[in-house]
């Protein structure tokens, strides 16, 4: 009877052992965000998406205005307010997300609902926006408006714009000498899938 009880006990905290944190831990790191993931749509395409790159690009400039006004010098870029000269080109933020759909299914509308900007330590710095959808074109060897919708057996290279970030608020450290991380929600037709880029850090200024 004696041995009976301890070999119970002995399975009792084996049980526990196997329930406890080292499992939970496993569950907790497959779920976190990664470059890549795969889901299927409320169509049944089954879509697989990446982070092909990202670019962390100047304060201030939204890729709006990237047009020069009227009678400045080719070589120098406009001020924030769409008039003057900066001397300084400026470089939008963007992230390049590539998609890839099976056979299966019907065509699928993608967006994407959320951008994170975060620290090196993970923590969330500011909420960016996406806009300005574009899809890389082979025949062109550009980048066309694209009505973010997958069909399937496509590939699609994508760019969006985002918004600047706030640098000067993040930390008081030189934007420049920081790591910085993006983590990006794309919806497939109602499924949600959360990637995150890999390190990343602000485009150093040029002069033109």
């Amino acid at each position: 009877m004696l041995k009976t009880s301890s070999l119970l006990f002995g399975l009792a905290l084996l049980a526990f052992a196997c329930s406890s944190g080292e499992t939970s831990t496993e569950i907790a790191d497959a779920a976190a965000p990664t470059q890549d993931a795969d889901a299927t749509s409320s169509t049944a395409l089954h879509v697989s998406v990446a982070i092909a790159s990202a670019i962390l690009g100047d304060e201030g400039c939204s890729g709006a205005t990237e047009s020069k006004p009227s009678g400045v010098a080719a070589d120098c870029a406009p001020t924030l307010d769409g008039g003057g000269c900066t001397g300084f080109a400026c470089r939008p933020s963007n992230v390049q997300l590539q998609f890839t759909a099976d056979a299966i299914g019907s065509t699928a509308h993608v967006s994407v609902s959320e951008v994170l900007l975060l620290d090196s330590s993970g923590a969330t710095l500011e909420t960016l926006s996406a806009s300005s959808p574009t899809k890389w074109d082979t025949a062109t060897s550009t980048y066309m408006t694209w009505d973010q919708t997958l069909a399937p057996s496509s590939e699609v290279k994508a760019s969006y714009l985002l918004s600047a970030p706030t640098y000067s608020t993040s930390s008081g450290k030189s934007s420049f000498s920081q790591t910085y991380r993006l983590r990006i929600t794309v919806v497939i037709d109602g499924t949600s899938v959360v990637l995150e880029s890999a390190d990343l850090n602000r485009e150093p200024t040029v002069v033109t």
